[in-house]
């Protein structure tokens, strides 16, 4: 590749090809790791660069290899080599795909008893599966798949499960805002029942919004609660009542992380009325099948 092709940029089948090599996964490594996670991407002359790669090359092989990825992975600078944006996000891909040893973690408490049963709700990773349960009445709160690199390699870190719920949750409501948090491209939106979902035993939701991104294939099942909890008009009438909901944790509403509060008033089109109480009063919203509100009343 020359460098007449560097604005011309590469397709993710392109990008993944080019880093095939082993050498080539290295160098973008490499020049990765230099950066340390601070201030702009790291320059490292050919010297360096070849001297901190694991790979066991000769000279022009490693040079062979380095002219492959300059252009639309690595430009050259005044001092040497460096990482281009989007090889910047190659390296991130990268490292957060790394797989460890695939420990399990858990089952740990999440300081939230289950809605329905009064028992401690807990997390568990097992195989990049994220999984938040009751061991009680075998309620599934969530089930998300998390990249291998999330999980170190050892015992090193006792916030583990803290750490992946905060994640979790973050994902989530991305989104319930309609925004894939994977690759920043909108979503698509199906109510769906119960049944048609992949989870492995009956689910006590009533209904599920399951929204999906067209451009990376990610996806969650998400209560209407859970997409209602975002509206201004929800987060008012909890804030005025000392409740907060955009800072409460989803696993602490039961409104937001059950069905408990939501009625399925019709599934052809889909509506759906929830009855929601803080402070002593209620409010009631209705949403159409486009999870749009048509009514609210406050008692």
């Amino acid at each position: 590749m020359s460098e007449r092709d560097d604005r011309r940029g590469a397709s993710p089948v392109e990008s993944f090809g080019l880093i095939a090599h082993d050498v080539r996964a290295e160098i973008v490594r490499t020049l990765g790791d230099a950066r340390e996670g601070r201030g702009p991407p790291a320059v490292l002359s050919f010297a360096q660069l070849r001297s901190r790669c694991a790979a066991n090359v000769g000279s022009s092989k490693f040079n062979y290899h380095l002219q492959e990825l300059l252009g639309s992975i690595i430009e050259r600078r005044d001092g040497g080599y460096s990482l281009r944006h989007p090889g910047t996000l190659l390296y991130r891909t990268i490292r957060a795909r790394e797989y460890g040893d695939h420990r399990p973690v858990g089952p740990e408490g999440i300081g939230v008893d289950c809605h329905h049963c009064g028992t401690a709700v807990e997390a568990t990773y097992i195989g990049s599966k994220y999984t938040v349960e009751c061991p009680g009445c075998d309620t599934i709160y969530d089930m998300t798949l998390v990249a291998p690199g999330a999980v170190k390699d050892d015992d090193s870190d006792p916030n583990t499960i803290e750490r992946l719920d905060e994640w979790v949750r973050h994902a989530r409501r991305g989104f319930a805002r309609g925004v894939c948090p994977t690759c920043a491209n909108g979503l698509t939106t199906q109510l769906i029942k119960p049944e048609n979902t992949f989870f492995p035993r009956p689910d006590l939701r009533s209904g599920f919004v399951h929204r999906s991104c067209d451009h990376c294939t990610d996806m969650r099942y998400l209560t209407v609660g859970e997409i209602l909890r975002l509206r201004p008009i929800i987060a008012e009438f909890f804030a005025r009542r000392n409740r907060p909901v955009w800072t409460t944790p989803l696993w602490d509403l039961a409104f937001a992380a059950t069905d408990l509060s939501t009625t399925v008033c019709a599934r052809n089109p889909w509506t759906f009325k929830l009855v929601l109480t803080a402070g002593g009063d209620t409010i009631k919203v209705r949403l159409d099948d486009s999870l749009t509100v048509t009514n609210t009343d406050t008692e």
